[in-house]
């Protein structure tokens, strides 16, 4: 594993194409965490389900589908349509569709957003720094300092990130697992953001992610 520090100054040091694609991403999907996380961060008693995490452990599951993305899910999820009105503008200099979800649980949130970027975005686009920017917005949201993030295997590849993000927070110490995917102009991203004195939240976190399943290239196989 590579341990890195992201900082904002970092993030804007870049070539002015990547910084617009950054700038852009960044403000739809950094005003959907920010609305998300306001008013429920931490102890909010505004849940799906107020089950305990272990319950989830032996559970039966769902797969949600996001295109030709299938996402295994502890419960279903809800269709974030708000977001989607009030960034329409912006999502369309960038995007031919957008959709949003969210999910969440007992001291347990999930957010996706998916893209169809249009052509001249989505050959620029970097997982990494779109990544790298939710976690610091999540956890910063949540009045988390001392943010460090580490990533994950597949190490070099510019089509699938992930990362794994913890914080000093309190009362309670947060954790964000990130997994970010792009297939030619379909682009997701899929975070987890949980207390971290649950170990069975971050073995829910590391199924819900490590179960998203890419079926572009196989739509692709059918169509050649």
């Amino acid at each position: 594993m590579t341990h890195i520090k992201i900082t904002f100054n970092q993030l804007t040091m870049n070539k002015r194409p990547l910084i617009f694609i950054l700038v852009i991403v960044g403000i739809i999907f950094l005003v959907l965490l920010k609305d998300y996380t306001k008013g429920n961060g931490k102890n909010s008693a505004t849940t799906i389900s107020d089950k305990e995490s272990n319950y989830y452990l032996t559970s039966p599951w769902v797969l949600e589908r996001v295109d030709w993305f299938f996402i295994p899910l502890p419960e279903k999820w809800n269709v974030n349509n708000k977001e989607i009105e009030k960034g329409k503008a912006k999502y369309a200099e960038i995007s031919k569709e957008v959709k949003m979800y969210d999910l969440k649980l007992k001291n347990f949130d999930l957010v996706c957003m998916y893209l169809d970027a249009k052509e001249g975005i989505y050959e620029n686009w970097d997982l990494d720094k779109s990544a790298t920017s939710m976690a610091n917005q999540i956890l910063y949201n949540l009045k988390c300092k001392d943010i460090s993030l580490t990533k994950l295997p597949p190490l070099d590849n510019r089509t699938e990130v992930n990362y794994s993000a913890i914080s000093n927070c309190s009362p309670s110490n947060y954790k964000a697992r990130i997994r970010g995917i792009r297939s030619d102009s379909h682009v997701l991203f899929v975070c987890a953001f949980f207390i971290d004195s649950d170990p069975n939240l971050e073995t829910i976190a590391e199924k819900i992610l490590g179960g998203i399943e890419n079926k572009y290239p196989d739509v692709a196989n059918v169509k050649n």
